[in-house]
């Protein structure tokens, strides 16, 4: 309960997250821009609870284009806006990347913005299916700012635990 007496509760908006929770191992693709040559990445997700069951935490350990790649993350669903809320951050670069969206049709839509090694700031979009209680997908396209949209990672989940 908080100073003023609210209580936040559990909603159908935070059991949408319950087939993202566990322990996933991973593959993907990535693109440093159109046509580009495809890297491959792969690890361990585990995602879980945090806080009474509002939020979700996400912890990778895996390989990024053969080197070790670290990555922390927080989904949430903000009641007061509607929306879906992330950040995320890795050992790719120092920033915390933050996205907003919705949940239709079994997806989440999540939409922000990111900054390449340049300061140059660029719109994201990213995308997560559930396949099934097993199995999910996230696409993350990025949009620079003088430029078309184009897919520059590509993850499948498999539950492992």
């Amino acid at each position: 309960m908080t100073d003023d007496g609210y209580s936040p509760a559990r909603t159908e908006h935070h059991e949408r997250l319950s087939p993202l929770i566990g322990v996933f191992r991973s593959a993907g693709r990535s693109w440093r821009g159109p046509g580009a040559e495809a890297m491959t990445s792969g690890g361990t997700m585990i995602n879980r609870w945090i806080l009474g069951g509002l939020f979700m935490e996400q912890d990778y350990k895996g390989t990024f284009n053969g080197a070790a790649f670290v990555g922390r993350g927080y989904w949430g669903f903000n009641e007061a806006s509607g929306l879906y809320e992330s950040v995320w951050m890795d050992s790719t670069g120092g920033q915390i990347a933050r996205d907003a969206g919705a949940f239709r049709d079994g997806v989440w839509e999540m939409r922000g913005e990111s900054f390449m090694a340049d300061g140059t700031a660029r719109e994201q979009r990213s995308v997560v299916r559930v396949v099934d209680q097993d199995r999910h997908t996230m696409e993350l396209y990025f949009t620079p700012r003088e430029g078309k949209e184009f897919l520059a990672l590509q993850v499948e989940y498999r539950r492992v635990g």
